[in-house]
């Protein structure tokens, strides 16, 4: 289990995303992956769209990694990790203290917004000091059968979207070209990844268990004012994996003044039949403010997703499934849903086609939709298509 979490930074490999402190390769690396997507996205009572967009399969990145034998059975390692756009050749924006800007952009631009961190490793585990996933993703990303990319993408992860009918906060109210504010979306930074953080991994010598524990800083001046703790938060994830089975939980908590403290909780797991893989995981959320950032509602808010999927082998390719939904404790109970199939054909280990096909049922209000649709004014309960050809690249 040593390099499976390096392996999910490097790939976005299903089911192993956190086991192990994971060491990369002695010396220097460069590595990524280029996947370009051609998108379609259509919406009851809406608009479509087509799309050359990207990182339909894999999240198209662009790396440097190596370590250093100390002696002693120690080792010192580094990772530096940025997204790529290959439809435009632009970056991906990042936050430099786990916080939002106004109108949603993020707060700083890092050049290695994916990844930036040091570690020192030994058979005692890892020390890691960076820019990093945060424990919680790793689980809903790596039980996810499309790794949360693409039309695919499990929805404990994305949540759904409602319309708004004011301003709120950073945010403006819904308008023909926006669906509605998501949740748990908007101003949590840390949904995937958080910046100043000081993470432990344990080492492989514990008989299938594996954990990591993360502390990050928001890093802003402790003078009295309230939002003073937004940004800084903890997460943790624990679990174990032998055989055919890997199973874990994990839980996550960030500040906001704004928002409240946001918190999520996470289990999941994977179980290997032959070629098939039978993937389950559930989320809950809460954002625990006052003044809920967005106007979807009074806080303290509560989401909860869940996710069934697998996925077979056959040959060269790889069949993909899943049936996810959320829902939010808030009136009615809006509620998306969502089911999705896709098909990888490798051509070679780095190289791959693929398609996926995905519909979304929206109930009680909400608006969420797929590859950049929007529903119709006044269709709150609609339902959208979205379906993705692409190809894949690493090296």
């Amino acid at each position: 289990m040593k390099k499976t979490l390096i392996a999910f930074a490097a790939t976005a490999a299903a089911g192993a995303a956190c086991a192990g402190n994971g060491v990369p390769a002695v010396g220097l690396n460069m590595f990524g992956v280029l996947d370009a997507t051609l998108a379609y996205g259509s919406a009851s009572g809406g608009s479509h769209r087509v799309q050359l967009t990207n990182s339909g399969f894999n999240s198209s990145r662009l790396g440097f990694r190596g370590s250093e034998d100390l002696g002693g059975g120690l080792s010192a390692s580094f990772w530096l990790e940025m997204g790529v756009n290959p439809d435009d050749g632009t970056g991906v924006a990042s936050s430099t203290n786990n916080q939002q800007a106004a109108g949603g952009a993020s707060a700083g631009s890092l050049t290695f917004n994916r990844a930036s961190w040091v570690s020192l490793n030994g058979d005692w585990g890892s020390l890691r000091l960076g820019r990093d996933y945060t424990p919680t993703f790793t689980l809903m990303a790596g039980y996810d059968p499309f790794t949360v990319n693409g039309a695919g993408t499990t929805l404990a992860f994305t949540g759904f979207s409602i319309r708004r009918a004011t301003a709120q906060g950073p945010y403006p109210a819904s308008t023909s070209t926006s669906p509605g504010v998501a949740f748990p979306g908007g101003p949590v930074a840390t949904r995937a990844r958080a910046s100043n953080s000081i993470g432990y991994m344990t080492g492989d010598n514990l008989g299938g268990f594996y954990g990591w524990a993360q502390y990050y800083l928001g890093e802003n001046a402790q003078d009295g004012a309230a939002t003073e703790d937004d940004g800084s938060g903890y997460n943790a994830r624990f679990g174990y994996a032998a055989g055919p089975v890997d199973v874990s939980a994990a839980y996550g908590k960030t500040k906001y003044a704004l928002l409240g403290d946001f918190r999520t909780w996470d289990v999941g797991g994977t179980w290997k039949l032959g070629n098939l893989q039978l993937n389950a995981e559930y989320v809950s959320d809460r954002a625990g403010g006052t003044t809920l950032t967005g106007g979807i509602g009074p806080a303290p808010l509560d989401g909860k997703g869940w996710m069934v999927g697998g996925s077979y082998v056959a040959g060269p390719g790889l069949v993909r499934f899943s049936y996810s939904g959320y829902k939010v404790d808030l009136g009615s109970g809006p509620v998306s849903r969502k089911a999705a199939i896709g098909y990888v054909y490798y051509l070679s280990k780095r190289t791959a086609v693929y398609t996926t096909y995905a519909h979304l049922w929206n109930r009680n209000g909400a608006t969420s939709t797929l590859n950049g649709s929007l529903v119709g004014a006044g269709l709150a309960s609609s339902a959208s298509n979205g379906l993705d050809f692409g190809l894949k690249h690493s090296f």
